[in-house]
């Protein structure tokens, strides 16, 4: 049985892999089973003693929790593209099948512009053109309602919003 005062003796690197695989099939509170004969307490006080840290599920070294800092920093740094999709992209932008990416540029473009419009499931939608300033009537509850409710969706434009919901109307109920 591993004691507290043999758990202290012991290397950083054999202390946080101890934990770590005793931990695998323990919780904090019957940590003192089998071969460990002191509570998670006791070892989380060492830890903190020696410059241990618990990142990702596991308990590192300084020097380890660096690494791990670093090998995640490369991660979030690397390109979002596999070598097999840079080869496609390049493929797709040669000289032959330039005029096809132009047309599905010029053919598609709502749908980027659709998709980059989109924000928390209300699809925003623009019309085109220049905007026309108008004035409409509407009862008192309902522009009531439409003020509290653009003041709490900050995120959008009012314009945008009132755009999208004459458009969806328009859509769900069309003139045959």
């Amino acid at each position: 049985m591993i004691t507290i005062n043999d758990f202290v003796k012991m290397n950083d690197t054999d202390k946080c892999n101890l934990v770590n695989k005793h931990l695998q099939n323990h919780t904090q509170k019957n940590f003192k089973q089998g071969e460990i004969g002191f509570t998670f307490r006791q070892a989380d006080k060492v830890f903190s003693e020696c410059g241990i840290y618990y990142l990702e599920g596991a308990y590192r070294t300084s020097e380890q929790a660096l690494q791990f800092i670093e090998n995640k920093k490369k991660e979030q740094d690397q390109k979002s593209f596999t070598p097999e999709q840079i080869e496609k992209l390049i493929a797709l932008a040669s000289c032959e099948n330039f005029d096809n990416l132009l047309h599905l540029a010029e053919r598609y473009n709502y749908v980027s512009y659709y998709i980059l419009h989109e924000i928390n499931d209300i699809h925003i939608r623009t019309g085109n053109g220049s905007i026309k300033q108008t004035s409409a009537r509407v009862y008192e509850d309902t522009w009531e309602k439409w003020k509290s409710y653009t003041a709490k969706k900050k995120e959008y434009n009012a314009l945008n919003l009132l755009n999208t919901a004459l458009l969806e109307f328009m859509d769900h109920h069309p003139i045959d």
